[in-house]
């Protein structure tokens, strides 16, 4: 049963309740950690709420067609977003918040023994997520592929194993650099 379940069913026969946030990421730390690290404690109608934890070694940028509100709990994140056709990095230290625009590529970057909280819109009707990789040397759109995204676990790998199964796409065409391929797990 997950935790919204667990909440919902003690809404119904006691009133509403609280959820204590920080009791259940000290109790569910192997959930925060590689290979996915990030876990969905809440999925309703209109917002779903994720805790993510770190390291991770991302070379994509995610294109979000809602806003992504970031709450950084634990350690430092780097955002990585693309802004006026370049790399910019936005620096989430402990406590800090950011809203994300909608459509603005970004790809937090987590180091070891970090904990964020990301509140997003959930994706109704035709509202589809992009992964998206440029080039590291001239930022040219090396892949990119736009799906629905429903649940991480399941749509996210196949995303990933389109762009890293195929050593062609980490090949820029426009100035000849050969992006890294799949990063190591840590």
């Amino acid at each position: 049963m997950s935790q919204a379940q667990a909440v919902t069913q003690a809404e119904a026969s006691t009133g509403p309740q609280a959820f204590n946030l920080m009791k259940w990421i000290a109790e569910n730390p192997d959930k925060l950690k590689p290979p996915l690290g990030a876990k969905t404690i809440f999925r309703e109608e209109d917002f779903m709420i994720t805790v993510v934890g770190g390291p991770n070694t991302r070379t994509d940028y995610h294109v979000n067609p809602t806003e992504e509100f970031f709450f950084q709990l634990k350690g430092t994140v780097n955002v990585r977003i693309q802004h006026e056709g370049k790399p910019h990095d936005i620096k989430l230290a402990e406590g800090c918040i950011y809203l994300l625009p909608a459509n603005v590529p970004h790809a937090p970057m987590r180091g070891p023994d970090t904990v964020g909280l990301i509140i997003e819109r959930i994706r109704k009707g035709n509202l589809l997520d992009t992964h998206r990789w440029y080039c590291e040397k001239c930022n040219n759109v090396l892949f990119e592929k736009t799906v629905k995204i429903e649940v991480l676990e399941r749509d996210m790998p196949p995303v990933f194993e389109a762009y890293y199964g195929d050593a062609e796409k980490q090949h820029c065409k426009k100035c000849g650099n050969i992006n890294p391929g799949r990063p190591a797990k840590k």
